[in-house]
């Protein structure tokens, strides 16, 4: 019995934790938004997994995703980058198509998932889903395989899923043609995730597998390429208004409002 179940943007339960932070460029500074860094050579930057949060979900928000799932794709962002995995350059991928469309209406059966639209599903919208729905009857995660269709940058696909793997206390594998990545509670293994992060899209499916102990890539500083991070400051920078003398005066920057 099918379901035509609407997308909610509700935070990954299962997930990873989220770590909250901001980063602005100038202290109290309301008109500003992008992110300073450091440039650790061979034109590289380093970033926290809190400053790579922060900076993907702006750059989502700035990209039309709502708050929720903005908040969702930095957190899977974050994620991959913790394990030496490039989501923030998968996510930037995805943004400049100009077509994230995170309003999917997703059509959930005990065999498999589809968009009730045509057209690629939304990773963040559908991973949002893969968390709301693990462990009920209805979740993608059992013994049978359960298509979930055609979908944007599959690669940000993977934290939503070791978040299902937790919950469910499964470890998953992750399929399209030709290749597959397996993911456990909280971890994924290396195998795959070369070529799932080259992919703009891919018909994807998933089932659980009996076998909880994989591989998994351990996690890292998040090493960051300067073009990249000052194309999401781009994007992030869309969240904010152009400053004005009284909107700087407003934000008390440089000088003291003390009596």
């Amino acid at each position: 019995m099918g379901a035509d179940q609407p997308v909610s943007g509700r935070a990954l339960s299962s997930g990873p934790q989220r770590r909250r932070g901001a980063m602005t460029a100038e202290p109290n500074d309301p008109t500003r938004a992008g992110t300073d860094w450091t440039d650790s050579g061979e034109g590289k930057v380093t970033l926290s997994r809190n400053e790579v949060e922060t900076l993907c979900s702006k750059a989502a928000r700035g990209a039309g995703m709502s708050w929720g799932l903005a908040e969702e794709a930095g957190v899977a962002a974050g994620w991959l980058a913790a394990r030496g995995i490039d989501g923030p350059a998968a996510l930037l991928t995805y943004l400049q198509t100009g077509v994230v469309d995170c309003r999917d209406r997703l059509v959930i059966m005990s065999d498999g998932w589809s968009r009730l639209e045509a057209g690629l599903l939304c990773p963040i919208a559908l991973g949002a889903a893969i968390s709301d729905f693990a462990g009920t009857d209805l979740g993608p995660i059992g013994p049978s395989r359960v298509s979930l269709g055609s979908t944007a940058a599959p690669i940000l696909l993977l934290p939503f899923l070791a978040g299902a793997a937790r919950r469910t206390g499964q470890s998953v594998c992750l399929d399209w043609e030709g290749g597959t990545a397996k993911v456990g509670p909280g971890e994924v293994a290396p195998d795959g995730v070369s070529e799932l992060l080259g992919m703009q899209h891919a018909e994807i499916g998933v089932q659980a597998l009996s076998d909880t102990n994989i591989a998994h890539l351990p996690q890292t500083v998040c090493r960051l390429d300067r073009r990249v991070i000052e194309a999401l400051n781009g994007f992030a920078m869309k969240t904010t208004v152009p400053p004005s003398e009284k909107s700087r005066a407003d934000a008390g920057a440089g000088e003291s409002d003390n009596d």
